[in-house]
């Protein structure tokens, strides 16, 4: 948390406009995770015969 903290508080750029836009690219990544996160969670919970035909994308990228 202290990281958090330390990110959005301390200044990273000089430029003024770059700080602001590089904290809010942040936090919407952040918050995109947290969503992504909840929705696979809940969707495991919910229905957790959808995992029998999940590959994640590991034969799409291996080629095959």
């Amino acid at each position: 948390m202290e990281t958090l903290k330390m990110i959005f508080t301390e200044k990273c750029s000089d430029y003024k406009l770059v700080d602001v836009v590089v904290k809010i690219w942040i936090a919407v990544l952040m918050t995109m995770w947290a969503i992504g996160m909840v929705a696979i969670i809940s969707h495991l919970i919910m229905n957790p015969s959808a995992m029998d035909n999940a590959t994640f994308g590991v034969f799409d990228t291996l080629g095959y």
